[in-house]
């Protein structure tokens, strides 16, 4: 399992926070991906419909995300995962087992505060 402190980026997320250093393109001022993680999301199965179904479940856990975050969610739409890496990041909305899914296990359960984010399996 790995976690996202809401107020910035760690684990799984590191990937992409470490590269966003140029603004992305398309209109959203989210900062670029890597060339080939940003190729492999144009993908159309990659592409998010409902933005509006992401801020929902930002405010039902009652968050704080990064700018960063929110904007990689309302763009994308997963799991990400890739035969290399030995975890998929997990949707926020998308499948059933996804980010708030696993989050509000880990809170009920086990007690994690609310400014944390289950990220993975």
């Amino acid at each position: 399992m790995v976690l996202c402190h809401t107020g910035s980026l760690y684990g799984a997320a590191n990937l992409f926070h470490k590269y966003m250093d140029k603004p992305y393109k398309g209109g959203i001022r989210m900062q670029a991906l890597p060339n080939c993680l940003e190729e492999v999301l144009e993908e159309d199965i990659y592409k998010r419909e409902d933005k509006d179904q992401v801020n929902e479940v930002i405010n039902r856990l009652g968050v704080e995300v990064s700018n960063t975050f929110r904007e990689f969610y309302h763009r994308f739409a997963g799991p990400f995962w890739d035969e290399h890496v030995p975890y998929e990041l997990l949707d926020i909305i998308d499948e059933e087992n996804n980010i708030e899914y696993y989050t509000i296990i880990a809170r009920q359960e086990l007690g994690f505060p609310n400014k944390y984010l289950v990220l993975t399996e």
